[in-house]
């Protein structure tokens, strides 16, 4: 068995149980996106939760795009709480995992490929991370994704998961985890294609954040 597909088999099943066992240690994390998330998804006004300061018009510190597709989620699922912490934070962040082994497996080898298996198994800030819904873990997956899709050779797939974790959970000077990639893209790409993946990819992002 290859790393990649054991880091599929022994990932996705831990990081569930990650999300099945955790509590929400973080009340930022209860109170400024569980709480938007199920103020979005609510079905009757009766029902609705409060709304923090944070997203009120006169404030605006933080942007409703990044919870709006996980209570589009939640609506679906019945505004089930697990449901949406297994469906889509926990899983997700398993299968960014597993293509970043499946991108140290191509680029350095399976040796390579087990190692990076180990550690992220055995890491305790990958199993807080996982099931939490926090821009922080969030663009940990993306970026764990990026990395992965830009091992594997994959640089326009690589930048637009590069701009994603940029621009969409509001942390934009996570950019600089990106400088790497974006040189690579310089040097063999050259700047006009640069450009012209980062606009295009800027713009699939923030059109729908607008």
């Amino acid at each position: 068995m290859q790393p990649a597909a054991a880091a599929l088999l022994a990932l996705i099943p831990l990081r569930l149980l990650n999300a099945w066992l955790a509590g929400v240690a973080d009340c930022d994390e209860t109170y400024n996106y569980w709480e938007a998330v199920c103020l979005l998804a609510a079905p009757h006004p009766f029902r609705r939760p409060l709304q923090t300061w944070e997203y009120a018009p006169e404030f605006a510190l933080r942007s409703w795009a990044y919870v709006l597709p996980y209570a589009a989620i939640s609506r679906i699922v019945d505004n089930s709480f697990l449901a949406v912490r297994l469906c889509a934070v926990a899983l997700p962040f398993a299968l960014a995992e597993a293509s970043l082994v499946k991108g140290m497996e191509k680029r350095f080898g399976p040796d390579a490929g087990w190692i990076l298996l180990g550690l992220l198994a055995s890491s305790a800030g990958h199993a807080a991370a996982a099931p939490a819904l926090v821009p922080s873990a969030t663009i940990c997956a993306l970026a764990a994704w990026s990395q992965g899709r830009w091992l594997k050779g994959d640089r326009r797939g690589a930048v637009f998961l590069a701009v994603l974790a940029t621009l969409w959970p509001g942390w934009p000077f996570v950019a600089v985890l990106f400088i790497p990639l974006a040189v690579d893209v310089l040097l063999k790409d050259g700047l006009r294609e640069a450009l012209r993946l980062g606009v295009a990819s800027g713009l699939f992002v923030l059109i729908p954040c607008a």
